[in-house]
């Protein structure tokens, strides 16, 4: 993933410095996780999260989201590939906790809006966390299914955005200028 900064941001670098601007991002495994990872997985070859902003900074995540409107990528996605605009349900893998630098789905349905963990978030994201926000019925766990393996430094950074009051909504976002599969173990 490479991030762009916008020039207004209390974050912004003045030149592209290389690998500061990049985060490498490595997926669970498709055992643990096998919905989820296959759905970030083919929103990313789809090209949903280009130009996307992230756009929530709250004290325990960063939050990215493409447009739904109309001509964005995430938006034809949904229109010509229905089964790809969300996850279909709420996966779940003890292997795979909300701890620091990890991914995660919101929303239920999740996607194709993600957060990256600012610290340990099971208490909120892990099975029961988000009660209080869907009713009496405890759902299932937030779908956690990748974690940062490189580009700290950025996620850092992106936390220093500042927000507008308690929205927590990014004032000037940062955006995903491109996300690229690398490749896998299977290849």
């Amino acid at each position: 993933m490479t991030v762009k900064f916008d020039p207004q941001s209390n974050i912004y670098q003045n030149a592209h410095t290389g690998d500061s601007d990049i985060v490498v991002i490595e997926t669970a495994s498709i055992e643990h996780m096998p919905h989820a990872v296959f759905m970030f997985l083919e929103m990313v070859e789809h090209g949903i999260y280009e130009d996307t902003p992230f756009h929530i900074n709250a004290n325990h995540i960063i939050q990215a989201g493409p447009s739904p409107q109309p001509g964005s990528p995430a938006y034809e996605l949904a229109i010509k590939e229905p089964s790809l605009a969300n996850v279909i349900y709420q996966e779940y893998s003890p292997d795979m906790e909300h701890n620091k630098y990890t991914l995660g789905f919101p929303g239920r349905p999740g996607g194709p809006d993600f957060y990256i963990n600012l610290k340990d978030t099971r208490e909120l994201h892990g099975p029961g966390g988000q009660a209080s926000h869907y009713g009496d019925v405890v759902p299932d766990a937030d779908p956690c299914f990748a974690r940062i393996v490189e580009g700290f430094r950025v996620i850092d950074r992106l936390r220093r955005a500042r927000v507008n009051g308690v929205s927590h909504v990014v004032e000037h976002p940062a955006k995903i200028h491109k996300m690229k599969v690398l490749g896998s173990t299977y290849d």
